[in-house]
């Protein structure tokens, strides 16, 4: 009569080990995130919600905004286990079309899952008329042009994106190069221009390496986001971001009156950098362009 009492001895033990593992994962909470606060009539923007804290279906409730319509772009979920504590999330997309300009306010968005609730955040953001001809992509900033100090600074590049549907979510590999160096201090994220794709913000803190490119070695910040195309057609992209180079100044020998700063033995770079100080030189870091191409959907049937 030992041996069944020793099972369900394990078996209550294996039930208390299962149940503390899915009390780990416990604790559901949302989030909503806008790709662009601003864009033009004629475009659009990315709403993503994330689920965290559940491997569970979630039911959304999308609110409805007059002259607002959200068309679903698909799902992503993410599941992790560290020392038997198990966490998911799951990130839901939504394109939103707005009929005319003006500034509307997303409500709190309300998270079902199971017998749990939770809700977003409120939003507003602004929907401006079309912009005559072609301009920059929708809430983002032009482009400004490259100097000197910015093709010596470092440059960006983006993976390559293919032929996609209107909708399509579409994961990228962002990559900022700077050279070693240089000390450089990043002034904002990347941000991208050009016309018919939305790209959500950059809200993760990159991932830095170093890499060799031509001899030369880099700091390099990555990071990986998505790419949407809101209408047909070939549109050409481009990626930046605003930083600040710290260059060591040439010191000056007359500061010292001559001597011994004169000797030759002072002309290392080093002295440089020690009595020169550094001269704060912004830059901006820039990708080649990219095309992202949009193809008409296929014919039903």
């Amino acid at each position: 009569m030992r041996l069944p009492l020793i099972l369900l001895q394990f078996l209550l033990g294996l039930t208390i080990l299962c149940g503390s593992g899915n009390e780990a994962a416990a604790g559901l909470s949302v989030e909503a995130s806008l790709s662009h606060l601003a864009f033009p009539v004629d475009q659009g923007a990315m709403l993503s919600i994330t689920v965290n804290g559940s491997g569970r279906s979630s039911a959304i409730e999308l609110p409805e905004i007059e002259g607002i319509t959200f068309t679903g772009r698909g799902q992503a979920s993410q599941m992790s286990v560290i020392n038997g504590a198990i966490s998911s999330s799951s990130t839901s997309n939504y394109l939103i079309r707005a009929e005319k300009p003006g500034v509307y306010t997303i409500p709190p968005i309300k998270v079902k899952v199971g017998g749990e609730s939770a809700i977003t955040k409120a939003m507003s953001f602004e929907v401006t008329p079309a912009a005559a001809g072609k301009g920059n992509s929708a809430g983002t900033a032009v482009s400004p042009g490259r100097s000197q100090a910015d093709e010596e600074a470092g440059f960006i590049r983006v993976s390559e994106t293919g032929d996609h549907y209107p909708g399509e979510i579409v994961p990228v590999t962002i990559k900022a190069y700077f050279k070693e160096r240089y000390r450089t201090d990043i002034s904002s994220l990347v941000t991208m221009t050009g016309d018919g794709v939305v790209m959500p913000q950059l809200r993760e803190k990159p991932m830095q390496t170093r890499e060799a490119v031509s001899g030369e070695t880099y700091n390099v910040l990555t990071w990986e986001t998505t790419l949407a195309g809101i209408k047909e057609g070939r549109h050409q992209l481009s990626f930046f971001l605003e930083a600040s180079l710290l260059v060591p100044q040439k010191r000056s020998s007359r500061l010292f009156g001559g001597g011994m700063f004169d000797d030759p033995m002072f002309n290392d770079p080093f002295f440089d950098s020690v009595f020169g100080g550094y001269q704060r030189r912004p830059v901006t870091v820039t990708s080649p362009p990219v095309f992202f191409n949009v193809v008409p959907l296929p014919a039903a049937g």
